[in-house]
């Protein structure tokens, strides 16, 4: 790994409290302060060389930890080396059983190559949550999670917890050794961030106890999998429910996650940047942080986790007439995707558009096989109502895309206001019969 000395040319590795050697002879662990690796390593030689010991040499080959991995480890669990050394068998046991998602991972592949077609289209609906393309001072990743758009009452419905944890640990899997990989480019220890954007977020949406097992879950295996990851986990926007919320969850988390978390006090949608103490100490840019987050970075399509960067309303929310709104880009596409889960299914649509028009098309997508045309493409314009329709599925697992293509259109976004379901066959002909 060409050994640890001084940082990467031409990344700006935020700089942390420097500890004088009085301070680090009355409390070695605190050198966990510093983010020096070659400081680290030196200090914490023997702590490593004790968890060695405890781990042995048969699971160190298993693991495959080296002393960088292994200091994470010491500086996580201090000198509790029973707990360290139970916690890399259970990671070997977890990477071993999921050595499809950590190859994934590795291959630079996104979670649509692990997942069910079923299930990532229920887990890409409905998620909100993602990576941000800009690395905070150029090298720490920032994961952001804007829960007020993720509906996750109606994706527990889809897919299973596990299925979910399991996306969970995707995200961290590919953030951890992201940090591993530029802790041993600039020598530092390099941790993440993740930010929860609770603009827009409701009690009852966030109360679902699936959710917050898979949640919980996958938080219990991150501090086994994934030591010392996480710079902070920062909850913004936070709303006046927010004491009836954060005391629903943390009845989930572990003790060391709870105390990673947070409370900025600010409000993006109202106040500057500048007012934040957490940019203001790190010296960040404002074109690090996401416009929705107050800062003026952006992406190049102008959608994040699957969703427009100004989104004000989860996925599926509907409005008093029953009705979801979607606003299609100029020259772009928008998918809408209803997982099938059995045979003999109908997919049922109504869509109009409140000006001019929009070419629509609903395909039947298999796990297995091409594409199927359900409904083939149509222009329907504002003038002629709402389009209706119901079509038999011709399958028994996959998804429904309701596509709705804008692309023709070079400066002006549609508003298209839609409701569409992928139902059993008996209860379309149920609906049918009251209709």
């Amino acid at each position: 790994d060409g050994g640890v000395g001084a940082g990467k040319r031409g990344v700006r590795v935020p700089e942390q409290k420097r500890l004088s050697g009085r301070e680090r002879d009355q409390d070695p662990m605190a050198a966990a302060e510093t983010d020096d690796m070659g400081e680290l390593l030196r200090l914490h030689a023997a702590a490593i060389d004790k968890l060695k010991a405890e781990v042995g040499t048969a699971e160190l080959e298993r693991s495959g930890l080296d002393e960088i991995a292994l200091l994470r480890y010491v500086l996580s669990y201090k000198e509790e080396y029973g707990n360290a050394a139970k916690a890399i068998k259970e990671r070997s046991d977890w990477r071993e059983a999921n050595a499809d998602l950590v190859q994934c991972v590795r291959d630079g592949k996104g979670p649509e190559e692990l997942f069910s077609k079923k299930d990532y289209a229920a887990l890409s609906k409905f998620v909100v949550v993602g990576q941000w393309p800009t690395l905070l001072g150029g090298v720490q990743p920032l994961f952001v999670v804007r829960a007020g758009l993720s509906n996750t009452k109606e994706l527990m419905q889809q897919v299973e917890p596990e299925t979910m944890q399991k996306f969970m640990l995707f995200h961290r899997e590919r953030i951890f050794q992201q940090i591993d990989k530029a802790t041993r480019e600039t020598k530092r220890l390099v941790k993440s961030y993740t930010v929860n954007d609770l603009n827009f977020v409701s009690v009852s949406n966030m109360q679902d106890k699936r959710f917050s097992k898979a949640l919980g879950g996958a938080s219990a295996m991150s501090e086994k999998m994934y030591p010392q990851m996480l710079e902070a986990a920062v909850m913004i926007n936070v709303p006046r429910i927010f004491a009836a919320l954060f005391s629903f969850f943390k009845l989930f988390l572990p003790k060391r996650t709870l105390a990673k978390i947070k409370v900025c006090p600010g409000r993006t949608l109202t106040q500057p940047l500048s007012k934040c103490p957490f940019v203001r100490a790190r010296g960040l840019a404002a074109e690090e942080l996401p416009v929705f987050l107050g800062g003026t970075g952006t992406t190049p399509d102008g959608y994040f986790g699957g969703v427009p960067l100004q989104a004000t309303a989860m996925a599926d929310a509907v409005g008093p007439d029953g009705l979801a709104t979607k606003v299609v880009k100029a020259g772009k596409r928008a998918e809408v995707v209803y997982p099938v889960t059995s045979a003999g299914c109908v997919f049922m649509y109504e869509l109009e558009v409140e000006a001019h028009g929009i070419q629509a098309e609903a395909l039947f997508v298999p796990e297995q096989g091409p594409e199927v045309a359900l409904v083939p493409m149509f222009k329907h314009k504002a003038e002629g109502g709402p389009a209706k329709g119901r079509v038999k599925v011709p399958g028994t697992s996959g998804v429904v895309k309701l596509v709705l293509d804008n692309s023709y259109s070079y400066t002006t976004a549609k508003t298209v206001r839609y409701d569409a379901s992928v139902v059993d066959g008996d209860v379309a002909q149920h609906l049918e019969a009251d209709t």
